[in-house]
């Protein structure tokens, strides 16, 4: 399996470049300096959670194809799940686990 991680690592990176392009040239605001995405990937059925916080200076390093002065931090939660992992949502203890995990997600995300 392709490991999603990577992946959901670099759009955040450039949904903050883009975010702050429209805010400077549309909107006539000042850019972000960091802002934290919330952001779910899927391995199977089993979902992993993340708090990917992109600063201006990782955006602009990204651009230019530097490493950053600055540490990254990226928070992960994998579910702790009390049928083996690999069963996935097949199991209803896993979905009861899964499902609650999904809720108390909500309070990352935006109205």
């Amino acid at each position: 399996m392709k490991d999603p991680e990577p992946q959901v690592i670099a759009e955040a990176i450039a949904a903050f470049a883009l975010n702050n392009k429209v805010r400077q040239d549309s909107l006539c605001l000042s850019p972000l300096p960091s802002i934290i995405f919330p952001a779910i990937t899927m391995v199977g059925t089993n979902p992993n959670f993340y708090k990917i916080t992109v600063t201006v200076e990782l955006s602009a390093a990204v651009q230019q194809g530097t490493y950053p002065t600055a540490e990254t931090q990226v928070l992960k939660y994998v579910p702790v799940l009390p049928r083996r992992r690999s069963l996935g949502m097949r199991q209803l203890e896993n979905r009861v686990e899964l499902l609650a995990c999904l809720d108390a997600f909500k309070k990352f995300l935006a109205n």
